[in-house]
């Protein structure tokens, strides 16, 4: 008997407690698949848009995004707010609500360039279809971060009233690794 429970049978959930960290990932990632969806061609692929919360950077398999996009948020630190260390410091009781930060990093990826048959680098592509290739990714990476930013501002990034206050870092670009490029952006939420 272990910690984690079998994940295909039905088994108590977690305390409520333990899952709000948790649970925010997930939202973050099911915000931005929502705001991904508009940009979906076709069904061939199968699930063109994936998401999973991770553990850290994401090392995933090729075929995970070889015909769509990855969203996989994980959580870069978690501790004690800085204001409520500020405010630990100078009570003299030691009393003071805690204040935790958890800090998000959202990783949104696509597999964008086109392959031959049987090689595992994009094949070069002329400047002008590389520049439209690019348009897309650019306009794929801010619908992303403005579905999840909006998804906050309008109060449905979190089911319940008790979503905690967030601050959003830019939105950077991944380089390209083989056919796969992508955005990276930070959130941060006092809980």
């Amino acid at each position: 008997m272990g910690l984690i429970p079998a994940t295909d049978c039905d088994s108590p959930s977690e305390p409520v407690a333990c899952q709000q960290v948790f649970d925010l990932g997930e939202y973050l990632m099911l915000a931005g698949m929502e705001a991904l969806e508009p940009f979906v061609v076709d069904d061939d692929c199968g699930e063109p848009i994936r998401g999973y919360v991770s553990m850290s950077d994401p090392r995933v398999a090729m075929e995970d995004i070889a015909c769509g996009a990855l969203i996989s948020p994980w959580l870069v630190s978690y501790g004690i707010s800085p204001s409520a260390k500020a405010t630990m410091d100078r009570a003299a009781s030691g009393r003071v609500p805690l204040v935790y930060s958890a800090v998000w990093r959202f990783e949104f990826r696509e597999a964008c360039y086109p392959l031959d048959e049987g090689i595992d680098q994009p094949r070069p592509m002329p400047l002008d279809q590389l520049h439209e290739v690019h348009r897309h990714i650019y306009a794929h990476g801010a619908a992303v971060f403005h579905g999840v930013l909006s998804a906050y501002l309008t109060g449905t990034l979190y089911p319940d009233a008790a979503c905690p206050r967030l601050s959003f870092s830019n939105m950077t670009p991944i380089a390209p690794t083989g056919v796969v490029v992508g955005w990276a952006f930070d959130v941060t939420a006092e809980m």
